[in-house]
């Protein structure tokens, strides 16, 4: 997402810009505005899970969803675990990301979508990471009751 410099130093670029360059211009914040919704989701996405998976390995001796250290399901978990922490970091890494933009209008229009670009793809390696890790905490949750 933008820094409230990083916008200000753009928008104070628009009157270089012709009317089909504002147009795109608007375009690329939406779609940085989406991207930050979705790098959200998935950060909170991922918490929840980890938090479903750590709720595994504390239940307690005769509860239905305990996990027994050292068996496949434990493992699927702990892998679960990683994938959804790895894709919290990658979500984070997306909307954090800024950077300075050149003095002139058409170039900083170009580096801006470049931007968003690069964020795009931080946020789907979240989300395949994302769906990656709920498939192993699913596993191991669903093993662990039918064996």
């Amino acid at each position: 997402m933008l820094t409230q410099y990083s916008l200000e130093k753009l928008c104070g670029r628009i009157r270089d810009l012709d009317d089909h360059e504002k147009l795109v211009l608007d375009s690329i914040r939406h779609q940085d505005q989406d991207q930050s919704i979705k790098d959200g989701a998935t950060l909170a996405f991922s918490g929840l899970l980890i938090a479903t998976a750590i709720v595994l390995f504390a239940s307690g001796q005769d509860s239905l969803t305990r996990i027994t250290l050292f068996s496949i399901q434990y493992y699927m978990a702990v892998l679960g675990i990683l994938f959804l922490f790895l894709s919290a970091v990658a979500a984070m890494w997306s909307l954090i990301s800024s950077r300075g933009y050149s003095d002139d209008a058409r170039t900083a229009l170009e580096e801006y979508h470049a931007l968003i670009r690069l964020r795009q793809g931080r946020g789907a390696c979240a989300i395949v990471l994302g769906i990656m890790g709920a498939a192993s905490v699913i596993f191991a949750f669903f093993t662990e009751i039918i064996l």
